[in-house]
């Protein structure tokens, strides 16, 4: 009776753990479904946004085209009126102080 006994103590311990580590592995399924549902979430904003900036950037390229342009045209005169300086520096000179 004292063994039957003790094997019963020992079939209920293992079940206690068993539903211990059931429980804990529940836990850790749910947890990971969530991260999942998470990253889902995550990751249709991030395409969102991969979307919002692959249309962008053509809009950038084209600014950024006509900046250069700009600023090319800005540097032409000047670029004129100091190679006149630079080709008749005396003349220069002379009119700047007239």
């Amino acid at each position: 009776m004292t063994e039957a006994a003790l094997r019963f103590t020992d079939i209920v311990n293992t079940a206690s753990e068993f539903a211990a580590v059931a429980r804990s592995l529940q836990n850790i399924v749910g947890t990971v479904n969530n991260q999942s549902e998470q990253l889902a979430r995550t990751l249709l904003l991030l395409s969102g946004l991969i979307a919002e900036v692959r249309e962008g950037l053509p809009i950038i390229e084209q600014r950024i085209g006509q900046m250069i342009a700009r600023s090319e045209q800005g540097v032409r005169p000047n670029q004129e009126t100091l190679g006149a300086v630079s080709r008749h520096p005396a003349e220069s000179i002379q009119a700047t102080r007239a």
